[in-house]
């Protein structure tokens, strides 16, 4: 695909919110275990408001503790209404809710408020945590969940779900910085809490601990063997529901999503989006997000024609449902991406244009805005507009940099793909040092490597040095054949680039398969070199004879 990674709401407890997040792209699938939609945490957080509301004629909760969050997030719910409606055709026209002024007001509101009381300050504060969270801010939210943990712990109460909800927060937004040993010490400590008292469960009704748990451990076998047990307890429940089944299908289609095992992936999101369906109607909001999950899997199997027409029905359905900005530019996103690899280029841009027009009231930093701009990037690249792209890479790194991510492997592409650009625009030397220096601090597996070893070789080949491209070239082709077909676009680009290589190098027969299979496939090349006509720069490689110092493996 044509992003540095694809959406993928992870699951979060259902009175922690979600975060749209990407389920598969270019580089790496961040799956989190469970992961459904943001309009399902909506929803489900709308449930747990009303029962903080209830919570005031319990009395073991101060008063003033409950008011404070009903207070507070009765603000919070008059702004975010219409994201809970089931049909946008009940409220026409309804004007974009300013969710971002309310939470500044709201948690300035609840320190001055609430000063004196820590208890009710701290469950006000998780509160806004999870809204923050949904929004797509974590750097905010966890610190509003390491505030209200601050505030809460010292109370000492027994089982307190404030404790509870912070942790399971803590741990997604952990987990969505690649730190999993951070993750599974948040999880584990909710997950104990949880085991000593039964009664926390109804604050995650949709979503499970354990399944959290299993997302995170190191071990892909593992994981595996602890989702399947997940999905085995789910369906011998007394009474499951239908989204606590899908979620299980999905927590186990993600798994085989981050491993590359797309046809397995396949099946599994597809019986989450069909239960789903079956049971609320296309238009229930978990529906459009499971069509998307289902069309990444299509677009890594080489199907973007069938992606395309299943993210036009959830686009419909998000804009039927007002499910908000967010989950409209991703699935905008999704359709782009299918023309892109269709090679569709100037409709791949338009749709991210109007993705990224739909997304920008959110802020430079959020992820939907870095993605589109990423996407965006590389489909005016691919079409010779290179001084553009690099322009368009270098607010996502600055972006990335704001959001302080940049340490992550997605960010580490991005600055890759803009030294790239940068080389083509003839910024040799300094490109080649930002290559290098990105190298260095690669993961060991996964798309993100395989890309930038891409671009760094591409950059020795241009440098006319085909021995130094020769093995990254080749390592990069491996890792993108582990987990796609040949005829895949990643793949066809990955064969192109070495078969090219092995050209310059004089071993004409090992190259012509890989310059074969791009014949016809790849029109163009926007960088590290700028080939306008590929199948020209084919046909003269295939027509050379070897040299003499060629050799076969």
């Amino acid at each position: 695909a044509c992003s540095r990674s694809c959406p993928a709401p992870p699951a979060v407890p259902a009175s922690a919110g979600y975060r749209a997040r990407r389920f598969v792209g270019r580089n790496r699938a961040t799956v989190g275990a469970g992961a459904l939609a943001l309009a399902i945490a909506l929803v489900v957080a709308a449930v747990a408001f009303g029962r903080v509301r209830a919570e005031r004629d319990v009395a073991r909760l101060a008063v003033a503790e409950a008011d404070a969050v009903s207070d507070t997030q009765d603000r919070l719910l008059r702004v975010l209404e219409p994201s809970f409606r089931a049909e946008a055709d009940s409220i026409p026209d309804a004007p974009p809710p300013d969710v971002e002024g309310v939470i500044d007001r709201a948690v300035d509101e609840v320190e001055d408020a609430y000063a004196g009381n820590p208890a009710a300050r701290g469950r006000a504060l998780a509160s806004l945590a999870e809204t923050v969270y949904m929004r797509g801010d974590r750097h905010r939210a966890d610190s509003l969940f390491v505030r209200a943990l601050a505030l809460r712990r010292p109370l000492g109460r027994e089982g307190d779900p404030v404790v509870y909800v912070s942790l399971i927060g803590r741990g997604h937004i952990a987990r969505d910085r690649g730190d999993h040993a951070a993750a599974r010490r948040f999880f584990r400590e909710a997950l104990a809490l949880e085991r000593h008292h039964p009664d926390m469960t109804e604050w995650s009704r949709e979503s499970s601990v354990e399944m959290f748990l299993s997302a995170v451990l190191d071990d892909a076998d593992e994981r595996e063997q602890e989702l399947l047990r997940f999905l085995a307890d789910r369906r011998a429940a007394p009474a499951p529901t239908p989204i606590e089944i899908a979620q299980a299908h999905n927590a186990l289609g993600g798994h085989y999503f981050t491993e590359g095992q797309y046809r397995r992936a396949l099946g599994e999101l597809r019986t989450a989006e069909r239960l789903v369906r079956t049971a609320w109607g296309e238009l229930h909001p978990a529906v459009s997000t499971l069509q998307q999950n289902v069309g990444y899997a299509l677009i890594n199997l080489g199907d973007a024609d069938e992606a395309d027409r299943l993210a036009r029905r959830a686009l419909d359905s998000v804009r039927r449902g007002g499910l908000g900005p967010q989950r409209e530019a991703s699935v905008l996103e999704l359709i782009g991406q299918a023309a892109f690899y269709r090679d569709r280029l100037p409709e791949a841009e338009a749709t991210f244009r109007e993705a990224l027009a739909v997304a920008e009231p959110l802020g430079e930093t959020a992820p939907e805005v870095r993605r589109v701009l990423h996407d965006l990037a590389l489909a005016v690249a691919e079409q010779g507009r290179i001084g553009e792209a690099a322009a368009l890479l270098g607010r996502v790194v600055e972006a990335d940099r704001a959001a302080g991510d940049a340490d992550e492997p997605g960010s580490a592409v991005t600055r890759a793909r803009l030294a790239a650009v940068r080389y083509a625009l003839g910024e040799h030397d300094e490109a080649r040092a930002a290559l290098r220096r990105i190298a260095r601090r690669l993961p060991e597996e996964g798309q993100d490597r395989a890309d930038a070893l891409s671009m760094i070789g591409l950059a020795h080949l241009a440098d006319g040095d085909a021995g130094a491209a020769e093995p990254l070239l080749r390592e990069s082709l491996a890792l993108v054949r582990r987990s796609r077909p040949d005829d895949h676009w990643f793949t066809v680009r990955a064969r192109l680039a070495y078969g090219r290589c092995l050209a310059a190098l004089g071993r004409i027969d090992e190259a012509r398969p890989h310059l074969e299979a791009a014949r016809g496939r790849v029109p163009r090349v926007a960088f590290p070199e700028v080939l306008p006509d590929v199948g020209a720069e084919i046909g003269r490689l295939l027509a050379a004879r070897p040299t003499a110092s060629a050799s076969v493996r």
